[in-house]
């Protein structure tokens, strides 16, 4: 279960590298401020969506949350670009590819045109 306090970081992607686009698991799912339940929700996920992994967090519970941004406008409508957090066991696991750190509209990740 997320915890609504503050945390260190974890093993996730290195700088420089975010992971390739792994799916949204739950519809609903909250993309937040702050990789914590005290993060405002900044719209939802659902099913059809993708986020690329950026960075990875621990909450004070010892789960993990993951920044995240969208590679494409989300069906919640959330714009292409967006960037958040999300609890980790609600995406599918992350594979890192090289990068500018940046994935968005005009700034593809190499590989990923």
């Amino acid at each position: 279960m997320p915890s609504d306090g503050g945390g260190s970081s974890v093993a996730g992607p290195a700088a420089a590298e975010i992971s390739a686009p792994v799916p949204v698991l739950v519809d609903g799912l909250r993309l937040r401020t702050a990789g914590n339940l005290n993060g405002g929700v900044q719209g939802l996920l659902y099913t059809s969506d993708q986020v690329n992994v950026i960075a990875a967090s621990s909450d004070l519970d010892g789960g993990t949350w993951y920044e995240v941004s969208l590679p494409e406008s989300s069906a919640g409508g959330l714009d292409a670009g967006s960037v958040g957090w999300v609890y980790a066991d609600y995406v599918g696991t992350p594979s890192v590819v090289p990068g500018d750190g940046y994935y968005g509209p005009g700034n593809p990740v190499a590989g990923h045109n």
